[in-house]
């Protein structure tokens, strides 16, 4: 039986229907009425395709909500909100899913309409216009390069975790192509739990790793100390070296780089290069590459240029030290078939010159010419008289046989020589000290002395001339007696 409701107020119908008639109660409005709205006995409100069930929960397009609003569309695969903008009836945002391919859509459709997250009122994430994902900030990074993920706080520190178990491995990929090829990670940054090691790819294979010791290898993925340098070997005519240290000055002369080798100087809170290696630039000339190698050292009065090879090879080394500038020392015994210095000429590499001259590990020194000298020329010298007469003194020192002692470390065959305290007696000039030092350095309180064989033997030439003098007199006193 149809009831009608007039009046100009608004108005409601309680309807009593018994479970015989059915379940389903319409009410039809006239068209140029308002909306019709029926609420069953249970509590649910029936709006045609709104409905809002006994427990508050409300579905748009679908009988059964399964939440607090549940959105279906039984003839379509897609179900989703939009916002529209009421000017023009377009869509300015969405958020639907479609059944059929399992797409999930939520963000603007509208341009410049981006999906922004917020939290406690403040917002946290943003996807922009551009397709970029901002997290704590609203500015993207570097344009076109490094602008597709940002994360930023305005004032504190930013990370990003990574977590897995501790048998597995945490890794971000570098790709060039999709699929399932090898360029799917032609480049990556790995972190290996299970072993602990931080590991840098590039063109598919590891390239450098970092081990739970804090060792570094580059090309060895076993570093055994801090830093190991694996790659192809290099001839010894190659400019490129496996590890190049190059400056970025202006080329200049004595520019170039440096590797400095150093430690603690005061218990372990101050370190310093106690010795730097050097490749520089030996001239200022353009285009002009030669170069030399130094070793530099630290001391007392600072860090000082200690050893040099040229561009042509030659060796320079600055010493300060009074216990030697240059110690040479051999692991074999003293013996005359032992080289301790070997030098050659006409060499064209390495080894491979003539050898001219040798000084021995007994302390003996060969050459091929037998010729020693010294620097004599006039022009070098004043002062220039007469030498003394030389006599006395020859006939004063003692010419003795005698043998090293075996403690010394020597050969201890009989030789023919002079003992310094002897000949200090009748020649002091001859003779000098040289204090007796540990293997520091230090000094033990007593001195080795030595006689200047050379200066002994130009003091026998003197006397030899003197005793020529006197033999030539007494042979023209005999040419003269006998005449007689």
């Amino acid at each position: 039986m149809p009831i009608k409701l007039n009046g100009a107020t608004n108005g409601s119908v309680e309807l009593d229907v018994p479970a015989a008639v059915g379940s389903d109660l319409q009410i039809t409005l006239p068209a140029t009425a308002g909306t019709a709205i029926v609420k069953a006995a249970d509590g649910s409100v029936d709006l045609g395709s709104v409905d809002i069930d006994s427990a508050g929960n409300l579905g748009i397009g679908t009988p059964a909500p399964q939440s607090k609003l549940s959105v279906g569309n039984a003839a379509s695969t897609d179900n989703g909100l939009s916002i529209t903008f009421t000017g023009d009836n377009s869509t300015l945002a969405k958020f639907f899913a479609n059944t059929a391919t399992g797409q999930i859509t939520i963000g603007g459709v509208a341009t410049n309409y981006f999906p922004t997250f917020y939290s406690s009122g403040t917002e946290r994430l943003r996807i922009d216009t551009s397709g970029n994902v901002l997290i704590g900030t609203t500015d993207a990074g570097y344009p076109g390069y490094a602008d597709h993920f940002t994360i930023g706080d305005a004032s504190d520190h930013v990370g990003l975790t990574l977590r897995c178990p501790n048998n597995k491995t945490g890794q971000i990929y570098f790709s060039d192509t999709t699929g399932t090829n090898n360029a799917q990670f032609d480049g990556y940054i790995q972190y290996d739990h299970s072993v602990q090691s931080l590991i840098f790819g590039a063109a598919q294979s590891e390239r450098m790793r970092i081990d739970s010791s804090g060792r570094v290898g580059i090309g060895d993925s076993a570093p055994d100390t801090n830093l190991v340098v694996k790659g192809t070997n290099k001839s010894l005519t190659n400019s490129v070296g496996n590890i190049n240290v190059i400056s970025t000055d202006t080329a200049a002369i004595n520019t170039g780089g440096s590797i400095g080798l150093g430690g603690f100087y005061n218990g372990t809170s101050n370190s310093i290069p106690f010795a730097n290696l050097h490749g520089k630039k030996e001239n200022g000339t353009g285009n002009n590459a030669d170069g030399y190698f130094a070793i530099s050292t630290r001391g007392t009065s600072g860090t000082v240029e200690r050893f040099k090879i040229d561009s042509s090879g030659k060796t320079v080394l600055l010493g300060t030290s009074t216990n030697g500038a240059l110690v040479v020392e051999t692991t074999q015994s003293a013996a005359t078939n032992k080289n301790l210095i070997v030098g050659g000429h006409s060499a064209s590499s390495i080894d491979g010159g003539t050898g001219c001259f040798v000084v021995l590990s007994n302390g003996n020194v060969v050459n091929t010419n037998n010729s020693y000298g010294a620097l004599s020329d006039v022009k070098l010298k004043e002062n220039i008289v007469n030498a003394s007469s030389q006599w006395d003194d020859l006939k004063a020192i003692q010419i003795r046989n005698y043998n090293l002692k075996e403690s010394t470390g020597q050969q201890t065959h009989t030789q023919l020589g002079v003992v310094a305290q002897e000949v200090e007696l009748v020649s002091p000039g001859l003779v000098s000290e040289s204090p007796d030092l540990d293997a520091d350095g230090n000094d033990l309180g007593t001195v080795t002395k030595s006689v200047n064989y050379s200066v002994l033997y130009m003091k026998a030439v003197k006397a030899l001339q003197e005793a020529i003098a006197k033999i030539e007199t007494l042979e023209a006193r005999v040419t003269t007696l006998e005449a007689g």
